[in-house]
């Protein structure tokens, strides 16, 4: 074996340990969404902001970017970014706060779904 296919091999490890590390957080913070869901229907709390979720990592750690958009100066959309996996956009995934249980299951698990197929 020379030293490319080792470090091909190495390579490919890496890819498939990151992809597994990826999934795994994915699925926790998938998990903290619906904690928070039902952190939120305890204190029967239905109106309010949507949750704003990542679409690429599913993370509600998102932040706003939009420094002109805090002085008070209107850019538009104002761009967010996701502070565990770096997205940056102005499009976004919103979880609507009055949807019934059924539906946000259905909303996550189409989320799940649409990822597993990219």
């Amino acid at each position: 074996m020379t030293s490319e296919d080792n470090d091909t091999q190495e390579a490919q490890a890496v890819e498939v340990e990151e992809e597994e590390e990826i999934k795994t957080q994915k699925e926790k913070n998938v998990e903290k969404v619906e904690l928070l869901i039902k952190e939120l229907d305890k204190i029967g709390q239905k109106k309010g902001p949507d949750i704003r979720i990542c679409p690429k990592c599913f993370s509600l750690r998102i932040k706003i970017l939009d420094t002109l958009g805090l002085m008070g100066i209107q850019t538009g959309y104002p761009v967010y970014i996701c502070q565990d996996c770096g997205w940056r956009s102005k499009v976004w995934l919103y979880l609507d706060r009055t949807m019934n249980e059924e539906e946000r299951e259905h909303f996550l698990s189409h989320l799940i779904e649409e990822d597993t197929k990219s």
